[in-house]
């Protein structure tokens, strides 16, 4: 965890922050942007300053800044967090029906399987 003092109230940034932060620097510095160049892209809803801050760990981040951030950086916020969430959305509904069957069909066997076994402990006792 890192704590800062930027001269007005400390910082404390987590775990996922230190991530986050790191996460942003390297997607900056990957697409060779500079911090103004950020704050551009970001319609100025957050100063260069603002994104050095956040990158040096002087400054959280919360849910508004983490979607400015992706626009800025262009990627989908989520991937700044480090989840290995897939952000792809299913646009194949046969697909997901057929997965969505597949579940069925194993949720069927498995409330067989329970039923099997309730009827041999019934008679057990």
């Amino acid at each position: 965890m890192a704590e800062t003092n930027t001269g007005r109230a400390k910082v404390v940034v987590g775990p996922m922050g230190e991530y986050l932060a790191g996460k942003v620097r390297e997607i900056r510095e990957e697409k060779g942007l500079g911090y103004a160049e950020l704050s551009r892209r970001a319609g100025g809803r957050l100063a260069d300053l603002a994104f050095r801050r956040i990158e040096n760990g002087q400054r959280r981040v919360d849910v508004d800044d983490l979607f400015v951030l992706g626009q800025a950086l262009g990627v989908p916020p989520v991937d700044l967090l480090g989840f290995g969430v897939a952000t792809e959305v299913s646009v194949d509904p046969q697909r997901d029906l057929d997965e969505a069957e597949a579940q069925d069909r194993h949720m069927r066997s498995l409330e067989e399987r329970v039923a099997a076994l309730e009827a041999r402990l019934g008679s057990d006792g």
